[in-house]
């Protein structure tokens, strides 16, 4: 089996352009399909970087710039990595505050179908979930279709995929809306909740409080009572 060809890629090249990625070493080295300890050697400079490492490390820049250039940043060129730093940087922290909120790193694992006791919503808190629901599908469509690692891609298909049968339990719904979910998708319901803001903050609090109960508590027999007296 022959060597593996080697590029001219330094470990000062290879680390500006994760700068520029705006990614950690252990997502990069996710993206290439490499080890972190790996990564780590080459980011110290005590490995050499292979030939196919740097291709893909210039395919992921090349699409990092397109990236920039839909927030805005439209002179950032992939030839120039001091540059597109700068603009990471600036747009991360300044230039659109929603860029400021994390990737969704949703953690690839089969599904918890242990379901909830019912939580019960009055009118306007389904009013409200539903509206979250739907705004939380818009963004997370959004932020998948400018993602650029395969482990965001599929986080944000599965999290699409969830809300989407969140929305088809929720249509047709009367009261009493008595919400049976699984732990699985109480982690999308509260990013939902989450990213819908203050106005619903009190509203999510709630939920999360007493999901592990329901709510309203089921009321204690006679019987039982008497036994916790």
């Amino acid at each position: 089996m022959g060597r593996k060809e080697m590029s001219n890629m330094t470990s000062s090249e290879f680390v500006a352009m994760c700068g520029a990625l705006k990614r950690s070493y252990h997502i990069v080295a996710e993206a290439l399909g490499r080890s972190p300890p790996m990564v780590s050697l080459y980011v110290n400079g005590k490995a050499r970087i292979p030939r196919d490492v740097a291709d893909k490390m210039h395919a992921m820049i090349a699409k990092r710039s397109k990236e920039l250039a839909a927030w805005g940043y439209k002179n950032q060129s992939a030839d120039n990595i001091g540059s597109m730093i700068v603009a990471s940087n600036e747009l991360y922290r300044e230039k659109t505050p929603d860029a400021r909120l994390p990737a969704l790193r949703r953690r690839l694992e089969p599904e918890d179908s242990r379901v909830f006791p019912a939580y019960r919503l009055q009118r306007a808190d389904f009013e409200r979930y539903c509206a979250a629901l739907h705004a939380w599908h818009t963004e997370a469509l959004a932020r998948r279709q400018r993602a650029v690692y395969e482990h965001d891609i599929k986080s944000y298909d599965f999290e699409l995929a969830d809300l989407r049968v969140l929305a088809a339990n929720a249509k047709g719904m009367t009261a009493p809306y008595d919400m049976y979910i699984t732990h699985s998708e109480w982690n999308v319901v509260s990013r939902a909740l989450r990213h819908a803001g203050p106005s619903v903050y009190a509203f999510y609090q709630h939920w999360r409080h007493h999901k592990g109960a329901g709510f309203p508590r089921p009321k204690l027999s006679s019987t039982a009572a008497s036994h916790t007296v």
